[in-house]
């Protein structure tokens, strides 16, 4: 990956951080909890799912800068213990995974 690409990658990374950032700004704590429906994930669940998975996906991205990507690893918010996060599932039952 060239000097070019990389620098792309991690501005790209800058503005999807702000953006979420963005987004939450005026949002109070409690609002934050609420439960939008049945089966739906809370805005500070949202959040910390964003965060948990940030760093799967930047240990990811520094492995392919590597060429070292070529085991697979699934990221199951059910194996987060109590009190960790939410390991409510997402509405459409979906978990983020990669190969």
């Amino acid at each position: 990956m060239s000097a070019g690409e990389t620098e792309r990658l991690q501005e790209g990374l800058r503005a999807a951080h702000a953006a979420v950032i963005d987004s939450v700004q005026g949002v109070s704590e409690e609002n934050a909890h609420q439960i939008p429906e049945q089966d739906e994930w809370t805005v500070a669940q949202l959040l910390a799912h964003i965060a948990e998975i940030q760093g799967f996906w930047m240990e990811k991205a520094v492995l392919i800068s590597k060429g070292e990507h070529s085991t697979r690893r699934t990221f199951n918010p059910e194996n987060i213990q109590p009190g960790e996060h939410s390991t409510r599932k997402p509405a459409n039952g979906q978990y983020i995974s990669s190969s």
